[in-house]
């Protein structure tokens, strides 16, 4: 389900419980992120088969964030978040069209974009341990990506959008933060298909830890804690959004696949570029809907 793509991010930060424990250091993270080209691997079946797998891609990010408080399953109560909203000239972008009917071999779009509201809504921690019982934090999706945006001054509508490509789990209809992939010297885990090989060793963007020396420890901490990929995946956003002229119609791809120059190649699940942007403005507006239903 998810097309791995191989990345060369810098430090990325996660905490862990019950998962390989995690290295300190004096001061939170501030990364400048390097990108390089991801190789993609179109088997969306067999992950959709397996319940730790996810769908759709991987990558790695890095940037600067601020330090912040770290989550662990019991998750944090914070008042009215105040998260960045960034430019998406998604309609300028060219071969744009409204894809909220796409259906491929990877997405039905028309169903994903259904499922959104109650996405937005699920306490994340459900999807940790699907068959170990009830939730262990009450913290939504939806506070979780605002959060991550506000902690990180990233806009996270485009997060959760982007996350759609890499591990919404049709069978669950939900994110599935424990989805991994393997192969090809790339191992991609986590809610936004994080490149553990890229990260191992490095510090968590905005905290005060590194992630573990080894590829399999660090998986481990991406699978068990989402939060930490979503903070190596805003500060590779963060990044590219800088690079690309403040609008997210040119981040996604690149951040997607950073070696993309052809605008017309498909890229496996991707698609085209126009198709991959086009899809992608249609989950970020369905995402800001569910965000404002009472």
């Amino acid at each position: 389900m998810n097309p791995l793509r191989p990345a060369s991010p810098q430090p990325a930060s996660n905490k862990s419980s019950q998962v390989p424990a995690l290295k300190t250091i004096g001061k939170p993270a501030s990364v400048s992120p390097k990108v390089t080209a991801r190789a993609l691997n179109t088997d969306r079946q067999s992950q959709e088969n397996s319940a730790d797998r996810g769908p759709l891609s991987a990558l790695s990010a890095q940037g600067s964030s601020r330090p912040s408080q770290s989550l662990g399953l019991d998750g944090p109560s914070n008042p009215a978040p105040k998260f960045p909203r960034w430019n998406f000239q998604a309609k300028q972008f060219p071969g744009f069209y409204p894809a909220g009917k796409d259906r491929s071999p990877a997405y039905h779009f028309d169903k994903i974009l259904k499922d959104l509201p109650q996405i937005w809504a699920r306490p994340w921690s459900g999807d940790l341990s699907a068959s170990k019982g009830k939730p262990t934090s009450s913290e939504t999706y939806g506070e979780l990506f605002k959060r991550i945006g506000t902690e990180t001054g990233t806009d996270p509508f485009a997060l959760a959008a982007y996350c759609i490509f890499e591990s919404y789990h049709s069978g669950r209809q939900t994110f599935n933060p424990r989805m991994q992939e393997i192969g090809g010297g790339m191992h991609a885990a986590g809610i936004a298909a994080t490149q553990a090989q890229d990260w191992k060793g490095k510090k968590i963007p905005g905290l005060n830890q590194r992630f573990p020396a080894t590829i399999k420890a660090t998986a481990s901490v991406l699978r068990n804690h989402p939060e930490y990929s979503l903070r190596c995946l805003a500060a590779e956003f963060k990044h590219t959004y800088a690079n690309k002229g403040q609008d997210l119609a040119k981040t996604f791809p690149g951040v997607a696949y950073p070696a993309w120059k052809n605008p017309a190649e498909s890229k496996g699940n991707y698609g085209t570029q126009a198709q991959y942007v086009s899809r992608a403005f249609a989950l970020y507006q369905g995402f800001q809907a569910a965000d404002q239903r009472p």
